[in-house]
């Protein structure tokens, strides 16, 4: 006769029989997602980074916003007798991962509607550069037929990553995840829907024109009492002062000038744009210099110095007229800005301006 069971025996069968079906219905779930083809339709989270072939300093240009409303940003290298000196000042990078690593690159912006390319703002150009080498994908399927709910239209925003390798990577900009945290991307090659993190592209919903840093002079020229433009290279400093409501040129003796074209030139003086802002650093013979000081006192100094090349210009800022973020910094602009300050004290008399708007041929 077999030995009694224990009395707990069928509980124990039970609790076996409910682990067996458990573990059967898990390795069911597992099998499917194996099986599941890359093209279901379903998200699933790969590991990786959006862009994962860029590499370290691998962006050599990138492009967004509405077709004909774009903004372009293009790494180029600057003259090589321009290198030192440019390193010296904090400005530029030189790598190796770049195809010209004996170079020093800066970054130019361009407009769709302003096609001419300036000098970026390295600052504003770094945090955008980080943000898509950063850009991290949640989640990616097969695009549907509408791409309305995802914030997607075949015109909207887009985005054009140019790599060290000379790839192009297109994608078009749609809106946010049901959660706010993400945002959708549609691949335009592959035509694949992307959900990345939504925080990683935020720098490209901004004002694109802060990729060109604002006004070095952000000065009210009714405000303005004197005005010194001096420099080695242009002989005798031009010096005006306003009495009143009329200014004059000052010298052995004093004759007035045209007041319109003063203001013209103070308003030429307050659009000076900071294009590439450096560390804080020292003037270092200025050849062209400009000075103006309101009826407080307060002043603003620019001194200009060329680069070896000649074609870019330092431009050190010092007074507190000055916005905070320009006192005491060097910067770099074109050799056009410093155009402004070629300029003789006949351009100052009354009816210059009217001259020479008529003189044919002639750009002031």
């Amino acid at each position: 006769m077999p030995p009694a069971l224990p009395e707990d025996h069928p509980v124990q069968l039970r609790l076996l029989t409910a682990a067996l079906i458990v573990l059967a219905i898990l390795s069911v779930l597992v099998w499917r997602g194996q099986e599941a083809p890359a093209d279901s339709g379903e998200l699933h989270p790969p590991e990786r980074l959006v862009l994962d072939s860029l590499g370290p300093n691998g962006v050599m240009g990138f492009s967004y916003g509405l077709p004909g409303k774009s903004v372009h940003l293009q790494r180029t290298p600057a003259d090589p007798e321009d290198a030192e000196r440019l390193l010296a000042l904090g400005i530029g990078e030189r790598n190796g991962a770049l195809p010209e690593p004996s170079s020093v690159y800066l970054w130019e912006v361009s407009f769709d509607d302003s096609p001419e390319p300036r000098l970026a703002d390295l600052d504003r150009t770094a945090l955008a550069e980080q943000a898509l080498r950063d850009l991290r994908l949640v989640s990616e399927m097969d695009a549907p037929a509408d791409l309305r709910p995802f914030g997607l239209t075949r015109d909207g925003v887009r985005l054009d990553v140019l790599d060290a390798s000379a790839r192009r990577h297109r994608y078009e900009v749609g809106g946010l995840s049901p959660d706010g945290e993400k945002r959708y991307l549609l691949h335009r090659a592959s035509d694949r829907l992307l959900l990345v993190k939504g925080d990683s592209l935020a720098i490209f919903e901004e004002d694109p024109w802060a990729l060109v840093d604002g006004r070095l002079l952000p000065i009210d020229p009714l405000s303005i009492r004197e005005i010194r433009v001096e420099g080695p290279d242009r002989g005798l400093p031009i010096k005006l002062e306003r009495r009143s409501e009329d200014w004059f040129i000052e010298g052995s003796i004093s004759v007035p000038a045209g007041t319109s074209e003063v203001r013209d030139f103070l308003r030429r003086a307050a659009s000076l744009s900071v294009d590439t802002p450096t560390q804080p650093d020292a003037p270092q013979g200025a050849a062209l210099s400009l000075l103006v000081r309101d009826g407080e006192g307060v002043s603003a100094r620019l001194d200009f110095s060329p680069l070896p090349k000649g074609r870019l210009w330092v431009a050190h800022a010092s007074g507190e007229l000055l916005p905070a973020r320009a006192q005491g910094r060097t910067f770099l602009v074109e050799r056009a800005a410093t155009e402004l300050l070629r300029v003789t004290q006949d351009a100052f008399l009354p009816g210059a301006s009217a001259a020479a708007d008529a003189a044919p041929g002639v750009e002031r």
